[in-house]
């Protein structure tokens, strides 16, 4: 009688686990949602500590930046900005100000009725949209 020589688990084990983590990481990625350059556009203040400036959130493409445009309403030091941004754009998390070549120079999570930037140091700028 020869013995029987185990190779480990059964396949359908392998398999299993491979469908369990299909289906969670498409539950995942479905619950983030991108928001519209419509429902984001408008008038938000940016601020930091005591300081802040308007900017208005437009609808027209920046082609150069892969974005959106943008207007400042009014003077934005670099304590709130410090680079200008050309063009801003949505994200599932957030909203991204873009450089003129589409790189993000400041992003905005989104927490409760506003967003922040730099979310672990709770020390970052406010992003809020004005009524």
């Amino acid at each position: 009688m020869m013995p029987t020589v185990s190779h480990g688990p059964p396949m359908y084990k392998f398999i299993l686990v491979g469908i369990i983590f299909l289906f969670s990481g498409v539950s995942m990625a479905s619950s983030l949602v991108l928001p519209s350059a419509e429902t984001l556009s408008g008038q938000w203040t940016v601020s930091d500590k005591s300081k802040s400036c308007v900017v208005q959130l437009n609808t027209e493409s920046v082609d150069s930046a892969g974005g959106y445009s943008l207007k400042f309403l009014s003077d934005c030091t670099p304590d709130v900005l410090p680079q200008e941004p050309a063009a801003w754009r949505p994200a599932p998390d957030g909203i991204a100000l873009l450089d003129k070549d589409g790189l993000t120079v400041l992003f905005f999570s989104q927490e409760d009725d506003h967003y922040r930037s730099q979310i672990w140091a709770e020390t970052g700028k406010i992003l809020k949209r004005n009524n």
